[in-house]
C-alpha cells in the first residue's frame, strides 16, 4: 500500500520539478524590461472580467485567474490608487539602462515613458471625463459587449451570468461619479441628459424581455446553442442557462437601467454649460491634453487650427475646380451616379482584398490577407439609433481567428458608401491593421502591452487613410465595368467632399472646445458653408460637445500619416514605394507620431 501511495506523489514531485525548471528557464529567457512590461499588462487587465475576456481568449496561459468575476469601480479613491501605481511604474521605467535594451525594447521604452507621463497628467482632469456619453458611454458599450461575449467554455457562461448580476453595482458606481461631478459643476448639458435617459428607457424594456425579443436574450440563446453543439454543456444545462439569463436580465439589468435613468433625470437644470469644454474650469487645458492623447500628435492648438483652416479651403478650391470640370465634360447620367456593381458585403471585402494586395505586406508566408476570416453582422435594431454606422470588434490578442464587422443598416446604405465603410473597418483598415500587428508582435516576441497602449490616432488615422484609398479602388472597378473614365473624376469629388467635411468638423471641434465658440457662432459659420437646416446644425454642435477630440482623432491623425508618408518618401528617394511605407507603419505598431518620426530617422 505504501508503495502504491508514494508513486503518484513521487510522480507529482517529479513533474513539478520539471515544471519549475521550465518556468525558471522561461523566466531566465525574459529580460527584466520584458518582465516589467508583462507585469504591467496583467495589472491593467486582471480586475476587469469583461475587458479581460475581450483582451485575451486564454488568460490562464499567463497565470491570470478568471474565477473571480469583477467590473472596474469608477471612483476617486480608485483613481488615486491608479495614479500612485502609474507613478511607481513610471519611476521604475526611468530606472532602466536604455543602452542595455534591444532595439524593440528601446522603442517600447520610449512609448511607455510618453504614455505614463500622459496618464499622470490626465489625473488632474478626473471630473471632466464623461462616463455616459450619448454616442459611446457605458450605457451603450456594456450591452454591446455582453451581446458579443464569446463562450469558449462552460466557465465563460458562468462568468457572463455573474456579470449580469454585477450590472446594478457597476452602474450605481458610475451614477455616484456623475453625482459628484454635478456637485462640482461638471454636469452634462440637458440635451445630452435627455439622449442618455432615452437610451436607458429604450435599450432594455420590460416588453422586449417579456416577449423574449431582447437582443441579450436572442444572442445569448444563439451562443448557448453553439456551446451545445461543441458539447461542453448538456441540454439540461443549456435550458437552465437560458432561463437564468432571462431572469437575470429582468432582476438585475433592467433595474440597473431604470435606476440610471432615474438618477440622471435628477440632473435636469443642474448643468450650466451647454457648450464646449473651454467653458468648464480647466476645460481648455483638458481639451489640449485630450486632443494630444486622441491624435498621438504634439502639435499646438494654434498650429492645428491654422493648418486645418488652410486644408479646408484647399479642399473647397479643389472641389470647385473638379465640379466645374465634371459638369462641363462628364457624360454620366443621374442613374450612372447611383450605379455600383457590387451589392454584397462579402463581394466588396473580396474586391478590397484583391485591390490592396500589391501595396500592402504580409507578415509571413502563412499570413495570407485574402484568407483572414471576417464575419459581417448586423447591429441589433434595438441599438441602431445609438451606435456608429459600422464598427470592427477587435479580437483577443492571443486569438485573431474571429473578426466581426458590424453594419448599422439604419445608417449605412448600399453601394459606394458601404464599400468605403468596409475598407475603413475591414481591408485595408481596422481588421487588416489589427491582425497584421498581432501576428507581427507574436512572431517578433513583442510584449502584449504594446497592443493596449492608447493610440487612437494611429488606429483611426490609418482607417481613414485606407478608406480614402478605397475610392480609387472603386473608381477603377467602375471604369472596368462601364468603360467610362468619368468615374475617376466623380470619385475624386466624392473623396474630396468627405475630407472637406471632416476638415470642417475638426476645425469646429477645436473652435468649440478650445476657443469657446457657442451654438450661435457655430450656426453662423455653418450657414456660410451652406448648412442651414436647424436639426443638422444642432446635431453637429451637440455631437462635437459630447465627443470632444473625436473628429480630430480621425482627420488630424490622417493628416499626420500623410505627412509621415512624405517624410519616408523623401528619405527613401527613388527607392520609395507605398508598400515600404505601409510596412514601416504597420510594423511599428500603435505609436504616437513624434515617436514614429524619430523611428524613421533611425532606420
Amino acid at each position: 500500500m505504501k508503495k502504491f501511495k508514494w508513486r503518484p506523489i513521487l510522480l507529482i514531485l517529479f513533474l513539478f520539478t520539471i515544471f519549475l525548471s521550465l518556468t525558471l528557464w522561461f523566466a531566465a529567457k525574459r529580460s527584466p524590461f520584458r518582465s516589467f512590461c508583462d507585469t504591467i499588462f496583467i495589472e491593467k487587465i486582471k480586475d476587469d472580467t469583461l475587458g479581460l475576456h475581450f483582451t485575451l481568449a486564454y488568460p490562464g496561459k499567463l497565470g491570470i485567474e478568471t474565477k473571480k468575476v469583477s467590473l472596474p469601480l469608477y471612483n476617486r479613491d480608485n483613481a488615486l490608487a491608479s495614479y500612485q501605481k502609474i507613478k511607481e511604474n513610471y519611476e521604475t521605467l526611468k530606472s532602466f539602462d536604455v543602452s542595455e535594451l534591444t532595439t524593440d525594447e528601446k522603442y517600447t521604452h520610449t512609448l511607455l515613458l510618453k504614455a505614463f507621463s500622459k496618464e499622470l497628467t490626465g489625473q488632474q482632469f478626473f471630473y471632466l471625463q464623461e462616463a455616459f456619453s450619448p454616442s459611446g458611454g457605458a450605457q451603450l458599450q456594456y450591452p454591446i459587449l455582453m451581446a458579443e461575449y464569446p463562450f469558449r467554455n462552460k466557465d465563460d457562461i458562468e462568468n457572463y451570468l455573474q456579470l449580469l448580476k454585477l450590472t446594478p453595482s457597476y452602474f450605481e458606481c458610475l451614477c455616484d461619479f456623475e453625482t459628484e461631478k454635478a456637485s462640482r459643476g461638471f454636469c452634462m448639458a440637458d440635451y445630452s441628459l435627455k439622449k442618455v435617459i432615452n437610451q436607458c428607457n429604450t435599450i432594455v424594456t420590460k416588453e422586449s424581455l417579456r416577449n423574449n425579443e431582447h437582443f441579450l436574450i436572442t444572442t445569448f440563446t444563439e451562443r448557448i446553442n453553439e456551446a451545445l453543439q461543441k458539447r461542453f454543456i448538456t441540454k439540461k444545462e443549456a435550458s437552465d442557462y437560458i432561463s437564468m439569463n432571462r431572469q437575470y436580465l429582468i432582476s438585475y439589468v433592467l433595474p440597473a437601467y431604470e435606476n440610471l435613468a432615474k438618477t440622471l433625470s435628477g440632473f435636469y437644470g443642474v448643468g450650466k454649460n451647454n457648450a464646449g469644454l473651454s467653458h468648464f474650469r480647466e476645460g481648455r487645458e483638458y481639451y489640449e491634453w485630450l486632443f494630444h492623447l486622441a491624435t498621438g500628435s504634439d502639435v499646438s492648438m494654434k498650429t492645428a487650427y491654422e493648418t486645418l483652416a488652410k486644408d479646408y479651403y484647399r479642399s473647397l478650391l479643389s472641389l470647385k475646380t473638379d465640379l466645374q470640370r465634371f459638369r462641363s465634360d462628364s457624360s454620366l447620367t443621374e442613374e450612372d451616379l447611383l450605379f455600383f456593381p457590387l451589392t454584397d458585403s462579402e463581394e466588396m471585402l473580396k474586391h478590397l482584398r484583391k485591390e490592396m494586395a500589391g501595396d500592402f505586406p504580409s507578415v509571413t508566408s502563412s499570413f495570407d490577407v485574402p484568407a483572414l476570416p471576417a464575419t459581417i453582422k448586423e447591429v441589433s435594431p434595438a441599438l441602431e439609433d445609438f451606435t456608429a454606422p459600422a464598427y470592427y470588434l477587435v479580437p483577443p490578442l492571443d486569438d485573431n481567428s474571429q473578426n466581426s464587422i458590424y453594419i448599422n443598416n439604419s445608417s449605412v446604405p448600399s453601394g459606394l458608401q458601404l464599400y468605403t465603410t468596409l475598407a475603413h473597418e475591414g481591408y485595408p483598415g481596422h481588421l487588416y491593421q489589427t491582425t497584421y500587428y498581432q501576428i507581427y508582435r507574436k512572431e517578433h516576441n513583442q510584449p502584449y502591452l504594446r497592443s493596449i497602449l492608447n493610440y487612437g490616432g494611429y488606429i483611426e488615422g490609418w482607417a481613414l487613410y485606407t478608406e480614402m484609398l478605397s475610392y480609387s479602388y472603386a473608381a477603377k472597378l467602375l471604369v472596368e465595368e462601364t468603360g467610362n473614365k468619368d468615374y475617376e473624376l466623380l470619385y475624386d469629388i466624392y473623396s474630396t467632399e468627405r475630407l472637406a467635411s471632416l476638415s470642417l468638423l475638426s476645425l469646429l471641434d477645436i473652435g468649440i472646445h478650445y476657443y469657446g465658440l457657442d451654438y450661435a457662432r457655430v450656426k453662423e459659420l455653418l450657414a456660410m458653408h451652406g448648412i442651414q437646416d436647424e436639426d443638422t446644425v444642432s446635431g453637429i454642435f451637440e455631437y462635437i460637445v459630447e465627443e470632444p477630440a473625436n473628429y480630430p482623432k480621425y482627420y488630424w491623425s490622417y493628416l499626420e500619416i500623410l505627412s509621415l508618408k512624405e517624410e519616408v518618401r523623401q528619405q527613401m528617394g527613388e527607392y520609395y514605394n507605398d508598400y515600404s511605407f505601409h510596412r514601416f507603419f504597420l510594423e511599428s505598431g500603435p505609436s504616437d507620431f513624434t515617436s514614429l518620426r524619430e523611428k524613421i530617422k533611425e532606420e
